[in-house]
Formats: structure tokens, C-alpha cells, sequence
């Protein structure tokens, strides 16, 4: 693996009225805290645009907090979004 890498996984969602809603939390793993946190804000800046795709209605942050990762001593951070999109 190398140093700093993105892990996307969604954690939820659902369908109503051909409108979807996504819970996606995006942990950013990174050899430093100082590193990791760093591409935490880098993937909220990204998030923020994703709206830009026209199946995008909506994203919102719902949280981002410290998340190491204690089994592989790596320092990482999570951040979990809310998406709407068709």
C-alpha cells in the first residue's frame, strides 16, 4: 500500500420516488496524524464539488473526526457524507 491512500465505502442508503440517498464515509489513512488529516480536508474540498455531476443533488458532511487505525499503526481520519442523487 502506499503511504497515503483514500478508502471509500458506503455505509447506507436508500431509494424513494427514483430519488437516492447514499451514507458514504471516506477514511483517509496517511503515515502522519498531520498527513492524514490533511487529505481528510483534501476529500471534504472534493466532496463539496461533487455536486458539479448533474446525478448529484446534494452532499452534505456529516461528520469527520480522528480515526486511527490501531491494527496496522497507520493514522487516519474519517469523514462521513449524505448524498442525494437519481
Amino acid at each position: 500500500m502506499p503511504d497515503e491512500y483514500v478508502l471509500i465505502e458506503k455505509t447506507g442508503g436508500g431509494k424513494e420516488d427514483y430519488i437516492r440517498n447514499a451514507t458514504i464515509a471516506i477514511k483517509s489513512c496517511a503515515s502522519t496524524r498531520q498527513k492524514a488529516a490533511e487529505l481528510n480536508e483534501n476529500v471534504i474540498e472534493c466532496m463539496d464539488a461533487i455536486v458539479e455531476n448533474d446525478s448529484i443533488c446534494k452532499c452534505s458532511l456529516n461528520a469527520d473526526y480522528n480515526y486511527p487505525d490501531t491494527g496496522r499503526k497507520k493514522q487516519r481520519y474519517q469523514a462521513v457524507f449524505d448524498i442525494v442523487y437519481y
